[in-house]
């Protein structure tokens, strides 16, 4: 029986019989080496090398009711995803301009289905977004903690229990823009004002990944990449789709088959971080993003982008 943040009777007990020459610290110090686990490398999560590796699932919206603008060259992201998830070996399924309703049920039959089959699964939405949220084409939200991460744990989906669980979301967290320098226009995944994305400006270089491990059991083998961090907005540009999911598409390509997916996403972060638009016609202000993500994986994780097209 486990007792938080105090006693069991069993552990009352076992103290008042200690021998004269027993101390309570040597008693302590036995029942710590018995659960301590030795410490060793965790090692790599299982990937087949031949067929179905994982499911790869892919939501993109487009058009949405007023007052949230239309994405335009948002298709260019469910081009892009569903052409690496195939070059990593994965069963791809794809939506388009979803609900809100009709994105949590989508999201949710995966969870009741029996995915025992497969080693991993990826899944990426492209949207307008909020706080905590992704926005369906009726202008609904949709709950990511609950609708979108939720229905995969441990408990909702014991199929895919112990096995990795990826999330790229591409979507605006809010309406703050990171203003730097100068430059013309391109758009942003909220509600927010048009921009255009300029050529990337130097070369990739590694960064230093802020990616905190969160070990909850029943949410345990989870990796959610977001576009951008709490409060901003997410940039789009009106040709290549979003800074985040090119970005994705190109560094994996380069360096998928040679890094895990935490290192992977440094190279990812750095690129986007290379890009930046003119938001503000009167200050010319210039606005910069930064990926964010969080790794609750107990594993490396590397899916190789080996397979034909």
């Amino acid at each position: 029986m486990n007792i938080e943040d105090g006693h069991s009777l069993q552990e009352i007990s076992s103290d008042a019989n200690l021998t004269a020459d027993q101390s309570a610290d040597e008693k302590t110090d036995g029942a710590s080496a018995k659960i301590t686990p030795q410490l060793s490398p965790p090692g790599n999560y299982p990937i087949r090398k031949l067929g179905d590796r994982g499911l790869g699932i892919v939501i993109c919206n487009v058009n949405f009711v007023s007052p949230f603008r239309r994405r335009n060259a948002a298709s260019a992201d469910i081009d892009n995803m569903s052409r690496l998830f195939h070059k990593m070996g994965l069963r791809v399924e794809t939506y388009s301009n979803l609900s809100g309703p009709e994105m949590k049920h989508s999201i949710a039959k995966y969870s009741d289905r029996d995915l025992s089959c497969y080693d991993c699964l990826f899944l990426a939405v492209s949207t307008h977004g909020d706080r905590g949220t992704l926005i369906g084409t009726d202008g609904v939200p949709v709950s990511i903690e609950s609708s979108v991460l939720s229905p995969f744990n441990g408990a909702r989906c014991p199929s895919l229990c112990g096995k990795p669980k990826v999330f790229f979301l591409q979507a605006c967290r809010g309406g703050e823009k990171d203003f730097c320098l100068k430059l013309p226009e391109n758009e942003t995944d909220g509600n927010g004002a048009a921009i255009r994305l300029i050529e990337r400006i130097r070369d990739l270089f590694s960064g230093a990944s802020q990616a905190e491990a969160v070990l909850v059991p029943t949410e345990l083998d989870f990796f959610i990449a977001y576009s951008t961090v709490p409060g901003y907005v997410s940039w789009r540009n009106t040709e290549k789709g979003s800074w985040f999911m090119y970005a994705l598409f190109e560094c994996y390509m380069a360096y998928g088959n040679e890094v895990h997916l935490a290192e992977l996403m440094t190279y990812v972060t750095d690129y986007v971080a290379t890009y930046f638009s003119d938001t503000d016609k009167e200050t010319k202000r210039i606005a910069k993003q930064v990926v964010c993500y969080e790794s609750r994986l107990s594993k490396f994780l590397k899916v190789a982008a080996d397979r034909p097209e």
